[in-house]
This record gives structure tokens, C-alpha cells and sequence, in this order.
């Protein structure tokens, strides 16, 4: 990503595209990312349609998750954040709804991560 906010058009990028497509909000694409959430972020941009079909959680530093599993976390639902040219946060209510997370308890999610998974393979 770039400071304009101009998407990245890579490998990655255009998989993501594709897997989240075929997937659907009742089946959603999970996604474990790490550290920069680049990519995804150029997948959301390049393709906002794919929004309801993918579970992205961010391993990253910030606070901000886009995490489905009720039991696994204490958190709120908040719009969307957008971060301004100054590097602040701000909220603004014509965003998609997010789960803003302040604890997550990960086994619960990657064993629903992983189950998900093995039924897929068989």
C-alpha cells in the first residue's frame, strides 16, 4: 500500500480475490495475517464485494480485529476506523461495522479455523 491508499496489485492480492469469492458469508474465507496487513488491505480495496466473505484475523499490534466468534473475545462493534493524513484513528458511522477487540482467546478461533479446514479436505 502506498501513502495514497492506491492498492497493490500482486499474486497474493488477486488469490485472495479469488478465495474470497468462492467463499460466502455462512462459509468464510478465514485469514491469518501477520505483521502488515497489506495485502488484505489491497484485497478491500481492489474488491470491497469480498468484505462479508472473509474473517481476517490480524496478528498485528493494533487493537483492531475483524474477528466473528462471540465466545472468544470481550469486544464491541463499532464502525469501521479510518485513519486520517496525520496517522489518527476516528470513527465515522457510514462505515461497515467491525469488532473492535481488547482480548482475544485464540484457541477457541483456531480450533474453528482449523475444524473448518480438515472438513474441507476430507
Amino acid at each position: 500500500m502506498t501513502e495514497k491508499k492506491i492498492p497493490r496489485d500482486t499474486e497474493a492480492v488477486q488469490r485472495l480475490i479469488q478465495l474470497a469469492r468462492s467463499a460466502s458469508p455462512g462459509a468464510p474465507l478465514y485469514v491469518i495475517a501477520i505483521a502488515a496487513i497489506s495485502n488484505v488491505a489491497s484485497a478491500l480495496l481492489q474488491a470491497p464485494d469480498i468484505r462479508h466473505n472473509i474473517v481476517v484475523i490480524w496478528l498485528g499490534g493494533n487493537a483492531v480485529g475483524w474477528l466473528l466468534h462471540p465466545d472468544a473475545m470481550l469486544n464491541q462493534v463499532i464502525p469501521a476506523p479510518r485513519l486520517d493524513n496525520q496517522g489518527a484513528w476516528h470513527t465515522a458511522p457510514d462505515r461497515h461495522p467491525v469488532t473492535y477487540v481488547r482480548f482475544v482467546e485464540r484457541n477457541i478461533i483456531l480450533r474453528d479455523f482449523f475444524t473448518r479446514w480438515a472438513a474441507q479436505q476430507g
